[in-house]
């Protein structure tokens, strides 16, 4: 440790880490209306419309979920998918994604082993309609 100018003992500090968040906001206001993600061919999202999604998706998400809390998203590829992850991860959220082709009974064991306290997910995908009672029930028994 050196002392500065005032005799305060000045710690050693690593590098800084930028967050995601800071990083979409500087690749919005620098790189504005280039692409920031594609997927599967589709004319991807720029930057700056990013920014605006999850800026919009974390207010509303910020009304229900708290730091730290954990967050499941059970959803295929899509732009939906990146907008949620990056909106947690702006509240402080946990994310904790769930492969599309699990069972309700395997969704239900890694929520609850992972304590999660909410899902996003999609209405349907492939067929499979994940808002069905009968076909997306959980056990909380385990």
């Amino acid at each position: 440790m050196s002392k500065t100018a005032a005799g305060r003992s000045d710690v050693a500090r690593g590098p800084t880490v930028p967050r995601v968040s800071g990083l979409l906001a500087y690749n919005s206001a620098h790189f504005g209306s280039r692409t920031a993600v594609r997927i599967d061919g589709d004319g991807g999202v720029s930057h700056a419309e990013l920014a605006r999604r999850v800026a919009e998706a974390a207010a509303v998400l910020g009304q229900h979920v708290r730091p730290g809390e954990r967050v499941a998203i059970w959803m295929h590829n899509c732009h939906a998918w990146v907008t949620a992850f990056l909106a947690l991860n702006a509240l402080g959220a946990v994310c904790v994604p769930v492969n599309t082709r699990l069972t309700p009974a395997e969704l239900s064991v890694i929520l609850l082993d992972a304590e999660v306290s909410a899902l996003i997910t999609t209405a349907h995908y492939r067929g499979r309609h994940y808002l069905d009672r009968k076909s997306t029930r959980l056990n909380s028994s385990h």
